[in-house]
């Protein structure tokens, strides 16, 4: 038997315009989850594990900063 001249499925390139793309998205989807879980889901617990430390209102310029660099 002859081994096979292709791939079946060949990967199709990936364009500048999808790789932009599905980074947005990826972004999107992870902030939407981080702020549900800060918020919502662990918000009992990280009142009680930081106390006094915990600012009582988002400063968001420091949140935006963090996120553009992690």
């Amino acid at each position: 038997m002859n081994p096979p001249t292709s791939t079946p499925h060949p990967t199709p390139p990936r364009t500048t315009a999808a790789l932009a793309a599905a980074t947005v998205a990826v972004t999107v989807t992870m902030l939407v989850l981080d702020l549900a879980w800060l918020g919502v889901l662990a918000k009992d617990f990280y009142d009680a594990a930081l106390g006094a430390l915990r600012s009582p209102a988002v400063y968001w310029p420091a949140a935006g900063l963090f996120y553009a660099f992690y």
